[in-house]
């Protein structure tokens, strides 16, 4: 048998042992905490995720996949939720500033639309020229 003198060295380092362990844990646990509200607190005004169901047929979203192409879902749907909102601020401007940018962005829109009406009459004048018959071949029939 060992005499006392023995096991309470080793008792000793036992409960030591124990209390490192609890008090490491503890801090680590406290530290993370605070890490966690400090995080928090510089994300208040940076840009977060949203999370949202969009309802609409397969063959559309199917259609809008394939538009997209290698851009994400997330990053398209952002665009079309901002410029939802500038649409709004456009519509209900007041004051001067306000004004001036829904006037720069009606112009950026207007813009848009005179490419799309360009690009569809470009097409339109292509599509015409291949359904009307050259008088050359009008002359062999």
């Amino acid at each position: 048998m060992r005499s006392c003198r023995s096991v309470a060295p080793l008792l000793a380092a036992h409960s030591f042992t124990i209390r490192c362990v609890v008090y490491v844990a503890y801090m680590g646990r406290r530290s993370r905490e605070l890490q966690q509200r400090r995080h928090d607190r510089e994300r208040v005004g940076t840009t977060q995720d949203r999370m949202a169901r969009v309802y609409v047929s397969d063959e559309t979203w199917s259609a809008y996949r394939a538009v997209l192409g290698s851009t994400p879902v997330s990053v398209a749907l952002g665009n079309l939720v901002e410029w939802e909102v500038a649409a709004h601020r456009r519509r209900t401007a007041f004051d001067a500033d306000g004004v001036r940018e829904a006037v720069q962005d009606a112009r950026l829109v207007a813009d848009e639309l005179a490419s799309l009406i360009a690009r569809l009459e470009r097409s339109t004048a292509i599509e015409t020229r291949a359904a009307t018959p050259s008088s050359a071949s009008a002359e062999l029939f």
